[in-house]
């Protein structure tokens, strides 16, 4: 009986191992091909100082979230995990909320950086929303999206004193760090879990 109590906690760790790890995972995915992209994007936009090429690569957003997402699902094959109610509801609100005060704001101010600050914010929601309620349930054991939205929301202050232009590119440098300090958090935080 203690083998298959054993068996069941083991088994358990290597759920909530999977479920963190593939948060990790998540965010070195979606940081890398979102900041290639955004680079590109930006590199374009700058030797021909059209408009219309960010209209583009906002636009070019959307396909890219289906690809990141199909290859974060790839990364973790079989797993599947129990949904919070209303999950697809919550990861949309999450980001249409501080889109829609940013349009606001953008159309009212100049500030080329703002994307920033809302992924920050909305980042904050997904971890209210989301993250922390895995959290309490025990399903993961990290909280990558509360890392990145502290730091990121941070560090946004700090932007509005640069460039127009340059802020969004040393924004960009600082969304890849904190994607990449958030996947590697979340990562760590699951191999601790067999030394626990």
């Amino acid at each position: 009986m203690e083998d298959a109590a054993t068996l069941g906690e083991f088994a358990r760790k290597l759920r909530v191992y999977f479920r963190t790890a593939s948060m990790g995972i998540s965010f070195l995915i979606y940081g890398a091909i979102f900041g290639g992209y955004w680079l590109l994007i930006f590199s374009i936009g700058s030797l021909y100082n059209s408009p219309w090429i960010f209209i583009g690569g906002t636009l070019g957003v959307i396909p890219l979230v289906f690809l990141c997402a199909l290859l974060v699902a790839k990364t973790v094959p079989g797993i599947r995990r129990e949904r919070l109610p209303y999950e697809g509801a919550r990861w949309i609100v999450s980001f249409i909320i501080p889109i829609a005060a940013a349009i606001i704001i953008g159309s009212l101010y100049s500030i080329p950086s703002l994307w920033y600050g809302t992924l920050g914010a909305s980042f904050l929601l997904v971890h209210f929303l989301i993250e922390r309620p895995l959290v309490l349930n025990g399903l993961i054991k990290a909280k990558p999206f509360l890392l990145a939205s502290i730091l990121m929301l941070l560090s946004f202050p700090a932007l509005l004193s640069l460039p127009p232009y340059l802020d969004s590119m040393a924004a960009l440098g600082l969304c890849l760090l904190f994607y990449s300090l958030a996947g590697v958090y979340a990562l760590v935080r699951a191999a601790k879990l067999f030394s626990e």
